[in-house]
């Protein structure tokens, strides 16, 4: 946790709940209030609360202190440059992920600057004027209709997880959805002719899917008695699959794909 060192001042301390919600508290408030919690995405939450894990644990050995014992002079630009550099060579992490980590420090920022002294002001101020680093965006690559055939033929239907990773591969491929997005699916979103997607940056949309999808997902509706606000896809808890675990079926995925590709 940061704190306010001050002489004279009420000391204020910042820690890192990562087990329960990722955010960033103070005696005071919140970095991510409570009332404001529930309607932000489970990434950003996820995201905030790992750069977090991951800076407190760098400032604290950059220094040579528990974590319970950084104050904001341990919290300046030349740390924050430091743990950037740190990011990219010792971690090995992209400079995607280093700018989204330089993110959520700039925003720790701005709110600490309402709980600091005077003293912290030039420092925010150098943190926030350190840039992000230019990227190029990959190209997507796609699949023609020989390799989705290929790959839905390599999904076993004879069992009802099979049934359903065909109805969601069927899915992704006639709506072009995110993973993320399809997990989100829920029978009141299935209309008439078309599924309403939830994207990020709650980005709604919605896409017309043929009559033959359509009737398929409604009798997947009916055959498992899908609850109207549950997710279609739910894993074996019937539960909306969490972002750990998209990551791990995109093995099974993989495979699937390595399948079809020795069937094209």
């Amino acid at each position: 946790m940061l704190r306010r060192s001050s002489a004279g001042e009420k000391q204020t301390t910042w820690g890192v709940n990562g087990a329960a919600g990722g955010h960033v508290r103070t005696k005071k408030g919140a970095f991510a209030p409570d009332s404001d919690e529930a309607s932000l995405p489970e990434g950003v939450v996820c995201a905030c609360s790992s750069t977090f894990r991951i800076l407190l644990r760098f400032l604290a050995e950059r220094h040579h202190r528990t974590i319970d014992q950084l104050t904001f002079r341990e919290f300046g630009a030349d740390d924050i440059l430091a743990f950037l550099d740190h990011l990219e060579r010792v971690r090995g992490n992209s400079v995607r992920s280093r700018n989204a980590r330089l993110a959520a420090v700039r925003a720790f920022a701005h709110f600490a600057l309402a709980y600091s002294g005077p003293a912290f002001a030039v420092a925010s101020q150098r943190i926030l004027a350190i840039p992000c680093k230019r990227t190029t965006k990959p190209v997507l690559g796609f699949m023609n209709r020989q390799e989705v055939t290929a790959v839905l033929a390599a999904i076993d239907t004879t069992t009802s997880f099979g049934r359903r990773d065909h109805l969601l591969f069927s899915l992704l491929y006639q709506t072009g959805a995110r993973v993320s997005e399809a997990a989100k699916l829920c029978p009141e979103d299935v209309r008439d002719r078309f599924v309403r997607l939830h994207g990020k940056g709650r980005k709604e949309r919605a896409v017309p899917v043929a009559d033959d999808l359509m009737c398929r997902l409604r009798e997947h509706v009916k055959t498992n008695k899908v609850p109207p606000a549950r997710s279609l896809f739910a894993n074996d808890r019937r539960r909306r699959p969490s972002v750990p675990a998209q990551r791990s079926g995109g093995r099974e995925r993989t495979r699937l794909e390595y399948s079809a590709a020795r069937a094209c």
